[in-house]
């Protein structure tokens, strides 16, 4: 996507020693189309997906690591009621479901999805969910996963997303 030129030039395709295959979507249609598209240059196991454009804590991302399936997780307050609430189980730390902010939730936070990922084959088992924006949303697909298999809920206290000029300057600050 954006700058894409740039970034093959940069790294290539073998960078430190690690085979880098690019997949690219051509039209923005959603984390779980972008998913969708790499499957067939993933080999059969594990594999992390991230946001691009978001910073993560090296550690927060190890901790993701140590499970089978799992999702980073984020206590923030949401932008508007439209966002979703991640139930987490308080024994286990599975992901349950979900639900919309409560009114209390919108001044205190709730725990959003980060778009960090560790996943395996399973999830091309589940048929994408559309969401409002008509794209395909990989957080919404991988609550049909918890239904039929474990995925833990890693909270992520450094995970910085980029979405604003404002979040760029931001994140400019925390690298320095």
């Amino acid at each position: 996507g954006y700058l894409g030129d740039q970034i093959k030039a940069h790294l290539g395709n073998n960078f430190t020693g690690r085979v880098i295959r690019y997949v690219e979507q051509v039209k923005l249609t959603g984390t779980a189309a972008a998913l969708w598209l790499a499957q067939p240059v993933l080999a059969p196991g594990r594999f992390m997906v991230l946001n691009g454009d978001d910073l993560y804590n090296r550690e927060e991302l190890e901790e993701l690591l140590n499970f089978e399936c799992a999702m980073g997780l984020a206590k923030r307050r949401p932008a508007g009621k439209n966002f979703f609430a991640f139930d987490r189980d308080p024994v286990t730390g599975n992901i349950t479901g979900w639900h919309r902010p409560t009114d209390d939730e919108m001044t205190g936070g709730i725990l959003m999805g980060t778009n960090a990922f560790v996943l395996d084959e399973k999830i091309f088992g589940y048929q994408p969910e559309v969401i409002a924006t008509g794209e395909l949303g990989l957080p919404q697909t991988v609550l049909y996963l918890v239904q039929d298999h474990p995925v833990q809920g890693v909270l992520m206290e450094h995970w910085l997303p980029i979405n604003t000029p404002d979040d760029i300057k931001r994140a400019e600050e925390v690298l320095k």
